[in-house]
Formats: C-alpha cells, sequence, structure tokens
C-alpha cells in the first residue's frame, strides 16, 4: 500500500468457491474494519462488485453516484467510520483468476484534499512533487 502511495487502503482475496471476499487487511484503517467486512459489510457493499466487474481501474462515482453513496449504510457506518470519503478500485485478474483487490481510499483527513474534490486534485505518481 506505501508503494502506492495511497492515503488508506484494504485489500481482499476473492474466494469464487465461497462467492465472497476473505482474509482482508488494512492500511490506515482501524484493524477490525477487515473482518467487519468479511462478516458483514460485504454482503451491503453496493460498489465493490460493481468495480470488480469492470475489470479496470475506476473511480467509485463511476458505479455508484455519490449522492446516493452517502445514503448507503456501508458508508455511513462502516467507511465513514475511518473518514473514508471517495476511492478508487484496482482488481488485477490473471485471464478469470482474481489476484488482487487494490483500493485506494481517500478520506476528508487528506491534506490538501476537500471531499468534493475527490482524488482529482492529488499529485500523480511519477509527478513533480514540489
Amino acid at each position: 500500500m506505501k508503494l502506492l502511495r495511497v492515503d488508506f487502503g484494504a485489500s481482499y482475496l476473492w474466494r469464487t468457491d465461497l462467492g465472497s471476499f476473505q482474509h482482508g487487511f488494512g492500511f490506515n484503517m482501524n484493524p477490525l474494519n477487515p473482518k467487519s467486512y468479511d462478516d458483514w459489510y460485504q454482503f451491503r457493499d453496493p460498489m465493490t462488485a460493481k468495480l470488480r466487474q469492470r475489470r479496470r481501474a475506476s473511480f467509485v462515482e463511476e458505479v455508484l453516484p455519490r449522492r446516493d453513496m452517502l445514503r448507503t449504510e456501508f458508508y455511513n457506518d462502516f467507511l465513514a467510520r475511518d473518514g473514508l470519503d471517495h476511492g478508487i478500485n484496482m482488481f488485477v485478474f490473471d485471464g478469470d483468476r482474481d489476484l488482487v483487490r487494490l483500493p485506494d481510499l481517500a478520506g476528508c483527513r487528506t491534506p490538501g484534499i476537500r471531499p468534493a474534490d475527490g482524488f482529482r486534485r492529488r499529485p500523480r505518481m511519477g509527478a513533480a512533487q514540489s
């Protein structure tokens, strides 16, 4: 996660045999959140399945309008607990086999970023830093 310069992140393994994500870990998040996602929130997550189907890096807002996300149990009881406000998800595949899910989540605590700006004002990797 540090290599990707994420503010917050979590990754989970997709288990085709179980039809669910398992064995999550988080970065700069409440250490209990990955287990709560495994046990409860993945079944109330309105965006991850849609993001996975895209099979490319995608902004959350591409599959769920922000105004709709802010009204969900998933956002209010899970993401907002850590201040997570917007994100990009990337699923890596080898053919049809899932290898990894790499969400890059940013929150309203991210210096210099307002929630309405999302990732559009973040410095890009490889861009000159001042």
